[in-house]
């Protein structure tokens, strides 16, 4: 077999071990997102672990450990994982706004407020509750940014 054939043959097989990781990264996903649902965070993020060693840029799977992280009190895990769906996704609005929220569980109101800020330029319109609701915790200079 020539070398062009070889490369040909090694790319169709690279495609479709690529298209069952991917589906397998759905269905590890589903599960997860059904154990989400459920309240069963610890399953769901052994499912979404599952997902993201299938498919290591899938950004709603990121969103949705970190979420199940938020549920538990794991908050720095959750503020990674936020921060992963963000960097898979930098539009990825209500990852701005959940990441806002795990700022303030961690004392950080200012980064928090930022994040807020972005969610709603990404047309995340819920980023406005927070917005009016933590404004007066702010320091004097970003008082003035933040309308």
């Amino acid at each position: 077999m020539d070398a062009l054939k070889k490369t040909v043959l090694l790319l169709f097989v690279s495609l479709a071990l690529s298209a069952c990781y991917e589906r397998d990264a759905q269905y590890f996903f589903d599960r997860g997102n059904d154990a989400f649902i459920s309240r069963e965070y610890t399953t769901a993020i052994e499912n979404m672990n599952a997902a993201l060693r299938l498919k290591p840029d899938f950004c709603v799977a990121y969103f949705t450990r970190a979420s199940s992280f938020f549920s538990i009190g794991n908050y720095a895990d959750a503020l990674k994982d936020y921060t992963n769906a963000i960097a898979c996704d930098p539009k990825y609005a209500i990852a701005y706004r959940f990441r806002g929220v795990v700022k303030v569980e961690l004392g950080d109101t200012v980064n928090a407020y930022k994040d807020w800020m972005a969610a709603r330029a990404f047309g995340d319109i819920r980023a406005e509750h927070y917005l009016r609701i933590y404004r007066k915790h702010l320091p004097g200079e970003l008082k003035d940014t933040a309308r």
